[in-house]
């Protein structure tokens, strides 16, 4: 049963869900997410094992999103430029990721409101 963890804020829902031995897999990741920002840098969404290996999402300065990674004992960390417009814009945007192994499948999509 999912529980809450300490430290969110009361506009996060933020749940953590024990996993069965057995649900480990450490060679994928799918990951769908929104964010809506006004801010610059920023880390969207941050995954890391036991080992060094981690995958990260983040706005740079100029609000430009990139996906860092560090994955089965790589000598140096990769950076993709995913997306050079300003995403720290206030409007919401939605990320579907995948990652199987090294290969990593990324698709942003946003929604513009007009007022």
């Amino acid at each position: 049963m999912p529980e809450a963890v300490q430290g969110a804020s009361k506009d996060t829902k933020a749940l953590t869900q024990q996993l069965m031995p057995n649900d480990v897999n450490l060679t994928k990741e799918e990951v769908t997410f929104s964010f809506s920002t006004s801010r610059a840098p920023a880390v969207l969404m941050y995954v890391s094992s036991k080992t060094q290996d981690y995958l990260a999402v983040v706005l740079r300065n100029n609000g430009s999103l990139q996906v860092r990674y560090n994955l089965g004992g790589l000598r140096e960390p990769f950076a993709i430029d995913v997306d050079q417009r300003n995403l720290a814009n206030g409007q919401p945007h939605s990320i579907n990721m995948s990652r199987h192994n090294r290969s990593i499948s990324i698709q942003v999509q946003s929604k513009h409101t007009y007022i």
